[in-house]
């Protein structure tokens, strides 16, 4: 799931040069008490191979030319997220994501 952007952040750079957008990533895994959801959930954490949430998002790095450059900077609550009253494992990957300011 795609969270809502955080408010943008105009002229991050000199002037007009880049503006910066930070978005969060939800990954839910597996309902939260189930043994297998742990595992599945590092192999998504990693940071390369071809489970690896950050190389997936990196791996195209301008969004087909919709940006400049993006990054996954870190990852947040890392454990149980409830969604529609279920309680499931999973982590939140924050993304920031560069561009032209003009």
């Amino acid at each position: 799931l795609v969270g809502p952007p955080d408010p943008i952040e105009f002229d991050d750079t000199m002037g007009r040069g880049t503006d910066k957008l930070t978005f969060r990533i939800y990954l839910c895994v597996s309902i939260a008490s189930e043994r297998a959801a742990q595992n599945a959930l590092d192999a998504y954490l990693a940071g390369s191979g071809s489970s690896s949430i950050k190389a997936a998002i990196e791996g195209d790095s301008d969004l087909a030319g919709a940006c400049d450059t993006l990054r996954v900077t870190r990852v947040e609550d890392y454990g149980d997220l409830v969604v529609a009253g279920v309680a499931y494992l999973g982590a939140v990957f924050v993304v920031e994501v560069y561009a032209d300011g003009a």
